[in-house]
């Protein structure tokens, strides 16, 4: 079995097979060392090697989808694959049918292969699905028209992406098409980004259904000096707590010690009860209202809470109120990654004519140097190889 990379404008795809045969296809990934662990751990006594003939054919057709997904059906001029059951064959063979720029639910697909209530059963065929794209399990969406459970590396961003440059719809990320449109501003005015935007392709931003502002400012000061993953835990426990409502009023009633167990720490708690209270007491502006403030008068707003700074502010501006020039320059990330990759501090004044040409997409921009500042040496040598 081989494998070797397709660099193309939506990032780096990985490409397993053997003779005539595609095996897999592994979208793009958080980090070059990623990318190649996983081939080598994956997939059994695999080397890296040009593409052949038939493969080339495949990973043409593939560029051509991606860019125009509306006029490009991806068709594989083999068997579905030795390593799938019947059932899931079955699957399959439905999921192809289903037209570009159109989605079908789990329960309809189950009714076409004649289960009654199959969502489930459908869901586990579509995760053992190795050639994504080709079989397009991304337009398999819940009955409720909403985006779960697409298995692939990245997996929701890129069920919203594909689903919109194939239909124009939006589902759940509002925001994906200034995201496509900062990324290749970007690429564009940046050389040395390019490089990075062509490897890991748009800015995967988690931006979902807009939060209350309370909620923002809840996930946001737990993720203070944390982890993404420890600060999704922390507020997924503080969910649950509250039966899936966030709001101040709900928070109010919880005690310290309810506080604590979810791992939160005093600080913290101090400063949530604060802006409960606050929200209850005062009130805060309407969502509709907050938009129309300037910067510097949602900074006002918030700075006057005890607990909350520059950071928290600009990360409201970037994630609620989606503005995405701002740029959070004191975030240890975005640091990290501008001295990882370029070699010198970000405040310094040589950084700020670089940053100055991603404007107005610096946030954006972000998204990338989070990823830079979990390279490794060896992950910048494969980028410049791979360019």
């Amino acid at each position: 079995m081989f494998y070797n990379f397709l660099k193309t404008d939506f990032g780096t795809f990985s490409l397993i097979w053997s003779r005539n045969h595609l095996y897999a296809l592994e979208l793009p990934p958080f980090t070059p060392t990623f990318l190649i662990n996983n081939c080598k751990n994956k997939y059994k006594n695999i080397e890296n090697k040009s593409f052949n003939r038939y493969i080339q054919s495949v990973a043409e057709q593939l560029v051509r989808y991606l860019e125009n997904p509306k006029a490009v059906n991806l068709e594989l001029d083999q068997d579905v694959g030795t390593q799938y059951t019947d059932f899931q064959k079955d699957v399959f063979t439905a999921v192809k049918k289903i037209p570009s720029g159109q989605t079908k639910s789990y329960q309809d697909l189950g009714h076409e292969i004649g289960l009654l209530n199959g969502g489930r059963a459908i869901g586990r065929a579509l995760s053992q699905n190795l050639t994504p794209l080709f079989i397009p399990c991304h337009r398999v969406i819940s009955s409720n028209k909403s985006i779960i459970g697409y298995s692939p590396e990245g997996g929701k961003f890129w069920q919203e992406l594909l689903l919109y440059r194939e239909s124009g719809r939006v589902f759940s990320n509002n925001a994906i098409e200034e995201i496509i449109k900062g990324s290749i501003y970007l690429a564009k005015h940046d050389r040395k980004l390019r490089k990075i935007i062509h490897f890991h392709g748009p800015a995967a931003l988690a931006i979902g259904k807009k939060r209350t502002l309370f909620q923002m400012l809840v996930r946001t000061i737990i993720g203070q000096q944390l982890s993404v993953k420890a600060a999704q835990s922390i507020y997924q426990k503080l969910s649950s707590l509250l039966i899936g409502r966030v709001n101040p009023k709900r928070f109010v009633n919880l005690n310290r010690e309810q506080l604590r167990q979810c791992g939160l720490s005093r600080n913290k708690i101090e400063t949530l009860i604060k802006v409960a209270r606050l929200f209850l007491e005062k009130g805060f502006p309407s969502e509709s209202l907050l938009e129309s403030f300037s910067d510097e008068e949602v900074e006002y707003l918030l700075i006057q809470i005890k607990g909350i700074g520059k950071w928290t502010c600009d990360i409201v501006k970037l994630f609620h109120l989606r503005r995405f020039d701002t740029f959070p320059a004191g975030d240890l990330g975005v640091r990290n990654g501008f001295k990882n990759y370029y070699g010198f501090d970000i405040d310094s004044r040589k950084a700020k004519k670089i940053t100055n040409t991603w404007s107005p997409f610096r946030g954006i921009a972000c998204w990338y140097l989070w990823r830079l500042a979990e390279y490794t040496v060896s992950d910048l040598e494969f980028i410049d190889k791979l360019n």
